[in-house]
């Protein structure tokens, strides 16, 4: 599945902008971004954010109906810091061009092109 950056960065932002720390189940995402990006989309964005070591929560599991249960317990600080410089829209359509430019392998490296945006 293609890399959704979009889907990233507002699962991150979603995440960061919570009042309290929790358990941020497939539902929690779901239910505020589901109108605008699939399950599978989620799931993806998710597995990615927990790879990358930008969030600690657990790997999305599926069922036969498609619908996946993941968990996001909070993010960590190369999550926080990745998503402080790209919570400018500006800064993330630099940094979306750039990619699209040259395209890279991981979340890591966008972080890194987006950063040095940021500064």
């Amino acid at each position: 599945m293609k890399i959704n950056y979009d889907c990233i960065r507002d699962v991150l932002l979603l995440v960061r902008n919570q009042e309290e720390y929790d358990d941020f189940h497939s539902d929690f995402f779901t239910e505020r971004l589901g109108g605008k990006y699939s399950y599978h989309e989620l799931a993806n964005a998710v597995s990615l954010i927990l790879y990358e070591g930008f969030a600690v929560g657990d790997y999305p599991t599926g069922n036969m109906e498609g619908n996946y249960d993941y968990i996001i317990r909070f993010l960590t600080v190369s999550g926080d810091q990745f998503i402080n410089s790209v919570k400018d829209d500006t800064v993330w359509s630099k940094a979306k061009e750039e990619v699209k430019n040259n395209p890279i392998q991981t979340l890591f490296s966008f972080a890194q092109i987006a950063v040095s945006f940021f500064r």
